[in-house]
């Protein structure tokens, strides 16, 4: 795959005709980059362009593929992450972030900018997190492939809006592919459908897109069109407990797997999870499984091992 040296970057105009199909594309770039000198070098648009100092808050999503090289990145979610290529980084509408390449070796770069409701279904669904924006994809021949054909798109006829649309969401696919990316899937004995309770359904939902961040029972509730002492009845009815555990069982459960599949250390678990502090979530772990979050990564792992 080959990167110009220079900077380069193309905004594609977005008609309502593309938001209503659900996925478009607002603009694609790419570039080396030294660690030594301002980044990005040219001037964007006022709503793409920023100062590290600062950072940014964008209304859509991005894909950067780090080729090579190395860099940092830092969000509201996660903080400050060192960045090592070949590595995919997503940001996500809303949230804050900034990222730049460091050091001697700077780093190669392909971004494109997108947005729709495919994203966001998949983020709902829990296949894309702004707590885990690093997709580590070594050097993977298909996802170069991906690049280079949604490239060529670009530069050839930027009007065909739905073709390029489709290319970044084969690079977004082959990404997480590459980086064996799997869902977080609610929990069943939770999942109910509307047809039995309409806004015991809405409620787990609202929960499951949003639990990662500060949450309690009355910020549920803010969301329906009901009393708190009617939706808590309407749940223990429908699903046999509380709002309150439902928050911790979501909780519980996006911890778990991110024991399971990533190394983040338990802070960082507990944080992504959505629980206040690690304490927090130990008491969770301890009283649904006896025993702590480390304990219960090392025992996944065991059980790994021996199959």
């Amino acid at each position: 795959m080959q990167i110009s040296e220079k900077e380069y970057f193309h905004y594609i105009p977005v008609s309502e005709w593309d938001v209503q199909w659900g996925l478009y594309v607002t603009g694609a770039g790419c570039g080396t980059f030294p660690g030594d000198k301002p980044y990005p070098q040219l001037v964007h648009p006022d709503l793409y362009q920023y100062a590290w100092e600062k950072g940014r808050v964008l209304p859509e999503y991005q894909i950067v593929y780090i080729l090579r090289g190395e860099g940092i990145f830092e969000s509201a979610p996660t903080g400050a992450l060192a960045i090592r290529g070949p590595c995919v980084l997503l940001t996500f509408p809303g949230v804050w972030h900034r990222y730049r390449p460091t050091g001697k070796t700077g780093w190669s770069e392909c971004w494109a900018g997108l947005s729709g409701e495919h994203l966001h279904r998949l983020l709902r669904q829990g296949f894309i997190s702004p707590n885990s924006p690093l997709l580590k994809v070594e050097d993977d021949a298909r996802l170069r492939k991906a690049w280079d054909s949604f490239f060529d798109q670009v530069r050839l006829d930027a009007t065909r809006s739905h073709s390029i649309a489709a290319g970044a969401m084969l690079i977004l696919a082959e990404a997480l592919e590459a980086a064996q990316v799997r869902p977080m899937p609610p929990d069943p004995r939770t999942c109910i459908s509307p047809s039995e309770d309409a806004l015991v359904a809405e409620a787990i939902q609202w929960i499951w897109d949003h639990s990662q961040r500060p949450m309690i029972v009355k910020n549920v509730v803010a969301q329906l069109p009901v009393t708190r002492r009617s939706l808590e009845r309407r749940f223990r009815r429908a699903v046999g407990h509380s709002i309150l555990d439902e928050i911790n069982r979501c909780r519980l459960e996006r911890a778990k797997w991110l024991l399971k599949e990533t190394d983040l250390p338990i802070k960082g678990v507990a944080m992504s999870a959505g629980f206040s502090r690690t304490k927090r979530m130990n008491e969770v772990f301890l009283r649904n499984l006896g025993l702590s979050a480390a304990n219960y990564r090392a025992q996944i792992r065991r059980e790994s091992s021996n199959s």
